[in-house]
């Protein structure tokens, strides 16, 4: 698999686009960081979430076709600590249908590193939506 090329911060890439990664990051990073601190944002998100919860939000997302029951928001934040961190291991704990981990691992294998293992529990009979 091709890997990408590395930031180059302002200097044409070489498809002709000026490659502006690194600003980007750092923009991102400080305006999660903001985000992060402002309370009317976190208390609307609250509210927005709890809403959604009774159409069981987390429940409704699928990954190659096998549910994973996870918010979009948090599959997309570990995507990103995968991609950067590169780990050798994963361990998924709490597993009910097996899409995260089949999501990691298509992760994993993108980067070319290691091997990938799965040991999938069922969730209790008595979960939400455990069938």
């Amino acid at each position: 698999m091709e890997r990408p090329l590395p930031p180059t911060n302002g200097r044409k890439s070489p498809l002709g686009n000026t490659d502006d990664r690194l600003a980007f990051e750092e923009k991102k990073r400080a305006q999660a960081e903001a985000l992060g601190r402002d309370p009317q944002v976190f208390e609307a998100s609250l509210a927005a979430l709890q809403a959604a919860n009774k159409y069981d939000y987390p429940y409704l997302w699928s990954w190659l076709g096998v549910p994973i029951i996870q918010l979009p928001a948090d599959v997309m934040a570990t995507q990103e600590i995968i991609w950067a961190t590169k780990p050798d291991v994963i361990v998924e704990t709490g597993v009910a249908r097996g899409g995260s981990v089949l999501f990691m691992a298509s992760l994993r294998r993108g980067r070319c590193r290691g091997r990938s293992r799965l040991r999938e529990c069922r969730s209790e009979p008595n979960s939400r939506l455990g069938k």
